[in-house]
């Protein structure tokens, strides 16, 4: 994953490629072009959702077997 980052100032009109172009770029390299793709109408964008918390449960479910067995 690249780091670095670019910033073009848009002072008029010419500028809009090169921004259009980096702004892309960027959607590529974090798999975002799905929800910002501009030959898309809105309503056929994918959709952002908010991520679930997972639980302790989740994380490291219950053990079945006891942490210290008898031997």
């Amino acid at each position: 994953m690249s780091a670095t980052k670019t910033a073009i100032v848009l002072k008029d009109s010419k500028d809009w490629p090169k921004w259009f172009a980096v702004t892309m770029l960027a959607a590529k390299e974090h798999d975002l072009v799905p929800f910002v793709d501009p030959h898309k109408l809105k309503r056929d964008l994918a959709v952002l959702e908010q991520p679930i918390r997972p639980t302790v449960a989740d994380i490291r479910p219950p053990s079945t077997t006891p942490l210290n067995p008898a031997s």
